[in-house]
């Protein structure tokens, strides 16, 4: 549809094309049939005036077709648009809800060429990132991790396309230089011929910040059982002599 579009009204020299072809096609034309008119009518005591007057005939319907050619293609080409727009507003419609839910997601959304390019982000990406759409699209994946540089982010690019239910934990860089962790899951696809990246990135630093939250409650309590331990061992043992004591005594 998009490529059909642009062949056909991108190249707006077509109507030149014909009437260059039809004017050259006319003038040879008249030319010719000129030669040949002269030829009959010189064989037959014609008057010399029949050909100029016949070319000239000749070269009004030529002028005629012509104009009738480029009027159609003109009524063909507004009824191609028509439909082009209508074909180009339904799609739009149908795409709605997805571009929806991708632009809502909570996890950044990527698009890459195989050599790394950036050509499409969510608004969850950009936030997470700090950086607007424009900034970012058209750039190489080492602006905002860099682990990458242009040779590995092509290399982790295929080893993407070529693994199944591929995961990563990386850290990546904010625009105001801001480094922090996150989780890239990834699959290869192709469209309209191209091969793409779809990654989905999301945000460990609220994760990494309960875990570790987390983490130090369980060794506080753990110090605590280790401390209420030997505060039980302590007092078994001072019950222990206690015992032994009045044991002996009441021997």
């Amino acid at each position: 549809m998009i490529p059909l579009k642009k062949h056909l009204f991108n190249n707006k020299n077509i109507p030149v094309k014909f009437s260059i072809f039809y004017l050259l096609t006319g003038i040879f034309g008249i030319l010719s049939l000129d030669k040949f008119i002269k030829i009959f009518f010189q064989y037959n005591n014609v008057s010399e005036q029949g050909p100029l007057t016949i070319g000239l005939l000749f070269f009004m319907l030529m002028g005629l077709l012509v104009f009738i050619i480029l009027n159609h293609m003109q009524k063909v080409i507004k009824r191609i648009d028509r439909s082009y727009n209508d074909l180009k507003e339904k799609d739009k419609e149908r795409l709605m809800p997805y571009e929806f839910a991708l632009n809502n997601s909570v996890d950044g959304i990527y698009w890459f060429t195989i050599d790394a390019k950036i050509v499409y982000l969510n608004d969850a990406a950009c936030n997470m990132l700090g950086y607007k759409k424009e900034e970012l699209l058209g750039k190489y994946l080492e602006v905002m991790d860099t682990n990458f540089n242009r040779k590995t982010a092509k290399d982790v690019m295929y080893k993407i396309r070529n693994t199944k239910n591929w995961i990563l934990e990386t850290t990546q860089r904010r625009k105001n230089g801001e480094i922090f962790p996150v989780e890239v899951s990834g699959h290869g696809f192709s469209y309209a011929g191209q091969e793409y990246i779809c990654a989905f990135g999301r945000d460990l630093t609220q994760r990494q910040e309960i875990n570790k939250k987390i983490t130090n409650i369980n060794l506080e309590l753990q110090k605590s059982l280790d401390e209420k331990e030997i505060l039980l061992k302590e007092i078994h043992h001072r019950v222990k002599n206690n015992m032994e004591i009045i044991s002996s005594l009441l021997s």
